[in-house]
């Protein structure tokens, strides 16, 4: 990148000589032999323009993806420090830059559900969902409505999860959840069992812990 910068800029140079040479020494084309020589003068002029405005732009785009990047890296710090007001303060600095970022959006969400504030994080969320469906912001809403104890709106996000994914274990998990607090015992052991059958908890560090609450939820109903 400082190689396009120094490229560019004395590039810039030539064109901006070029300018001058061609404002105040080139006399206007006054018969049929000159005009080739102004001819290639203006193509060489705008040709370094264009070349300098290109390198302009992909210098402009490097300082943005590197001041987003660094956000990103601040904000996931102060996140996993469980410092969220401070993370969120950093990723809404990539909001500024690009109010589409799918990460920041997410983790923003996920500060938000930490702080207490849902409305606030079901915002961010929905905002992704305005470009895609997508299973994180789903199960995310999903929990919102869940914690919330609207069961069946929370079912809906889960279900439309498992559209996309249907062997999601935070959907299929949340919706066994989900049909117990509603008292829906059946449903919720139909749920559970099929996490077991698939072994779908299998080889994560919570395998033994959910193995051992999903058969006990399951023997008790």
């Amino acid at each position: 990148m400082w190689i396009l910068a120094i490229i560019g800029t004395l590039y810039g140079a030539v064109v901006i000589s070029g300018i001058l040479y061609l404002i105040i020494e080139l006399p206007a084309p006054s018969n049929d032999h000159d005009f080739p020589n102004w001819l290639t003068l203006v193509i060489d002029v705008a040709f370094g323009i264009i070349i300098v405005l290109t390198v302009k732009y992909f210098e402009q785009r490097y300082q943005q993806i590197e001041k987003i990047k660094k956000a990103k890296e601040r904000g996931k710090t102060l996140y996993d420090k469980k410092e969220y007001t401070h993370s969120k303060h950093e990723y809404k600095k990539i909001l500024d830059e690009n109010p589409n970022d799918y990460e920041a959006l997410l983790q923003l969400g996920a500060c938000e559900i930490n702080l207490g504030n849902e409305d606030d994080a079901k915002k961010y969320f929905e905002k992704i969902l305005e470009t895609k469906d997508d299973v994180s912001a789903l199960n995310n809403i999903g929990v919102i409505y869940l914690g919330s104890h609207q069961y069946d709106v929370a079912l809906d996000y889960f279900n439309r999860v498992l559209l996309l994914d249907d062997n999601n274990l935070d959907a299929l998990s949340n919706i066994g959840i989900t049909y117990s607090d509603k008292g829906n015992q059946e449903q919720s052991k139909r749920f559970f069992q099929k996490i077991l059958d698939e072994e779908l908890i299998k080889g994560t560090e919570l395998s033994e812990v959910f193995t051992n609450l999903a058969r006990s939820l399951i023997t008790n109903k």
